[in-house]
């Protein structure tokens, strides 16, 4: 899209198409600065338009419709207005209005006029340069503070130009409004609103929970409240650090035990009791992954407490770790019912939407049989396990079978590569007709349950323009210097800013800054590990990455031009020793590999 904002000389003006052109929005909206990636028709305008629509501020009350009508005389006295449209909802306006007759007062820009924005108490809160059919989005505007302070930013008849200082210093881009679109249709100017209404309606049901599945529990439930008990939580305590030491100790099988003599001599007393103990002894029986009898206890302890908020969550563990998301996600939406603001809620509705789209030969959790919440040395126990039963070389093993759990170890053990596995960053997205892809699961799955996270964009993404700012600004800072210690490589003539992190599977170099195709630059992170003997590590296209050292490359071509003819014999030994037990070799490699 073009950058650049339409600033005329006169509202009869046209915008020279390529200098400050607009980018059309279907039925006569120009963008100015907008995101999105939908097919692109450019045109110019030279009058005011029917309606606005804004976007992106951190402001809410600023986002939304404004629909062009008179100036109200109450909340927009202050002024002398050429223009105004006022937001559907919330009471702002936005408008050009003139600068007063008072001498002293200086518009934005010391233009004859100004594009102001004013919230519902009258107060002028951002401007822009005047003398503009379209206002431009983002750091085009600025905020004001013509107050000196008061109540109100209109002119100030001692000081028109007063500033507060402290006001100033608190300015924050995030308020101002990074998306705004021309809509020169009526007509489409009335179907946002009503698209707008909507949408306000869709976040009020969300928060209510309209569409989200009731609890399920017996006639006879036991209790419908959602956490215990003070009482209850305080008299199982001891019983749960005994259960716990015993589990630390290694001694698994007993502490699940310990947990169940102890819901036993509960129930008597208290049944909320037991149903704390029960709840902890079904996640226990998770990490041995008896899924069977997990499943079993859970289910009892909804039944009689529908809306223990930590059961519903351990089951939906339970159901993810054995393989049906779908349940999963039955359970956690359930739990979305009762509290909204469940911690980590929506990122393991994320793992359950996403495990339900992966084949078979990408679920890395069940390759390995791993729980999502396992402890890194679990891991590595997972793939010596996993690698032996289905290397290649092995019966019921395959090469395709092995690759597989390669793949899953790597991207398991990687912090960067796990995070952006469980929010499926890696799952191909639909591409519609009009060029867009879909969205990506993980916001799929964010804008499905939590939609108030999200503002009413039907003109696509609207921090596109506060993206590439920050990326032209991320790229003019100066990059710091290289830490102490970094590993040698060619990546260093063009990565700057890099630092050598311990990991507990090894070394991070991270490098802030890493030149890439038209020199821009990108922040990347490698395990020093991952290169192999005579591999460096090097830049591509803002990436890090294992090459051949340049140095080894030679010597490799010298090495082969002086074999001649003792390549033959050198490949009739590789065959021997081929013959002579190769799996056994790779699973040595494979052994000596996980002890480093």
């Amino acid at each position: 899209m073009l950058k650049g904002l339409c600033q005329v000389a006169t509202v009869t003006t046209v915008c020279l198409v390529g200098v400050c052109g607009q980018h059309m929005q279907g039925g006569g909206a120009v963008g100015a600065h907008t995101g999105g990636a939908r097919a692109q028709r450019y045109g110019s305008v030279s009058e005011y338009p029917y309606g606005f629509f804004i976007g992106g501020s951190s402001v809410p009350e600023m986002n939304g419709v404004y629909v062009k009508q008179g100036p109200d005389e109450d909340a927009l006295k202050h002024h002398q207005w050429e223009v105004a449209f006022k937001h559907d909802l919330s009471g702002w306006w936005i408008g050009v209005a003139h600068a007063p007759s008072n001498a002293a007062y200086e518009t934005v820009g010391g233009k004859r006029n100004e594009w102001l924005l004013v919230d519902a108490a009258g107060t002028a809160r951002f401007g822009h340069v005047g003398e503009t059919v379209i206002p431009g989005a983002g750091v085009r505007w600025s905020h004001l503070h013509r107050d000196g302070g008061t109540a109100h930013g209109h002119p100030n008849a001692d000081d028109p130009s007063a500033v507060s200082e402290s006001a100033e210093a608190s300015d924050d881009e995030e308020e101002l409004p990074w998306q705004l679109i021309y809509i020169g249709d009526p007509g489409m100017v009335e179907r946002l609103r009503q698209q707008g209404r909507q949408h306000k309606h869709t976040v009020a049901a969300a928060i209510e929970g309209q569409n989200l599945p009731e609890l399920t529990g017996s006639d006879t439930a036991l209790s419908w409240d959602q956490t215990p008990p003070a009482n209850a939580n305080a008299g199982v305590e001891a019983d749960l650090i005994h259960a716990d030491a015993l589990w630390i100790d290694g001694k698994r099988e007993a502490a699940v035990t310990a947990l169940e003599e102890a819901a036993a001599l509960a129930a008597a007393d208290s049944p909320w009791k037991a149903a704390i103990l029960h709840t902890v002894k079904v996640d226990r029986l998770r990490m041995l992954r008896n899924f069977p009898a997990a499943i079993d206890l859970v289910k009892t302890v909804l039944y009689s407490f529908p809306a223990f908020k930590r059961a519903l969550h351990v089951a939906g563990m339970v159901s993810l770790d054995a393989g049906n998301p779908i349940a999963a996600s039955s359970h956690w939406t359930q739990l979305l019912k009762l509290d909204r603001k469940y911690p980590q809620l929506c990122d393991w509705l994320v793992r359950a939407a996403v495990d339900s789209r992966r084949d078979s030969n990408q679920q890395y959790f069940r390759l390995l049989e791993l729980n999502h919440d396992f402890a890194n040395d679990e891991l590595k126990k997972a793939y010596r396990r996993q690698s032996r039963l289905l290397h290649p070389d092995r019966e019921g093993g395959s090469t395709e079978a092995f690759e597989a759990i390669v793949a899953a170890y790597k991207t398991l053990g990687d912090a960067v590569m796990k995070s952006e596995y469980v929010r499926g960053d890696d799952i191909p997205r639909v591409k519609h007709y009009n060029g867009n892809q879909e969205q990506p699961v993980y916001e799929q799955v964010e804008r499905q349950f939590f939609p108030e996270r999200f503002g009413f964009e039907p003109f696509g993404d609207p921090f596109e323009t506060k993206r590439h700012l920050e990326e032209d600004r991320y790229n003019k800072m100066p990059a710091e210097e290289n830490g102490e210690g970094v590993p040698i490589g060619t990546y260093l003539d063009s990565c700057r800013g890099c630092s050598v992190n311990s990991l507990s599977m090894g070394q991070l170099l991270t490098c802030t800054h890493c030149r890439g195709n038209r020199q821009i630059r990108v922040e990347s992170s490698i395990r020093v590990d991952e290169c192999i003997a005579g591999d460096v590590i090097g830049n591509m296209d803002g990436q890090l990455v294992c090459e051949t050292s340049p140095t080894a490359a030679m010597e490799d071509m010298s090495s082969a031009a002086n074999r001649g003819e003792g390549d033959n014999r050198d490949s009739e030994d590789v065959g021997d020793a081929d013959d002579n037990g190769s799996g056994d070799s790779q699973q040595e490699d494979i052994d000596r590999r996980d002890e480093l």
